[in-house]
C-alpha cells in the first residue's frame, strides 16, 4: 500500500505547500530558448576622451547631451502641466514650468 501511495505521489504534477501555492514537482527544463529581447547585441560606448576637461560641468555636458536635456525639459514640463490641475493656488512658483537655464542648473 505504501509502494503504491509513493507512485502515486511521483505521478503528480504539483505539490501544494502550507499556504496553497503550487510548486512543480519536476524541475523545469534547461532546454528553452532565450528570447531575443534578452540578448544584448551591442555595447554602449562613452563619449568621454582622456582630452576632454575633467571639470564636472564638462563631464556632464558629455553625458546630457543638447538632445538630451531638450527631451527631459519638455517630458518634465508635460508632467508639471498635467500636475497643475490637481492644486488649487495654481500659480505657485513649483507648478511653473523649467527653461533650460533651470535644467542646467540642476544638472550641474
Amino acid at each position: 500500500m505504501s509502494t503504491n501511495l509513493n507512485y502515486q505521489r511521483s505521478q503528480q504534477k504539483y505539490y501544494y505547500g502550507k499556504n496553497c501555492f503550487k510548486w512543480a514537482s519536476n524541475p523545469l527544463s534547461n532546454r528553452v530558448r532565450m528570447p531575443q529581447y534578452n540578448i544584448v547585441t551591442s555595447i554602449s560606448i562613452s563619449r568621454l576622451t582622456e582630452d576632454d576637461r575633467k571639470d564636472p560641468v564638462t563631464a556632464w555636458n558629455q553625458i546630457f547631451d543638447e538632445e538630451m536635456r531638450l527631451t527631459i525639459l519638455t517630458w518634465a514640463n508635460v508632467k508639471i502641466v498635467g500636475s497643475r490641475a490637481k492644486f488649487n493656488p495654481q500659480d505657485r512658483p513649483v507648478l511653473k514650468e523649467l527653461n533650460m537655464i533651470e535644467l542646467n542648473a540642476f544638472l550641474g
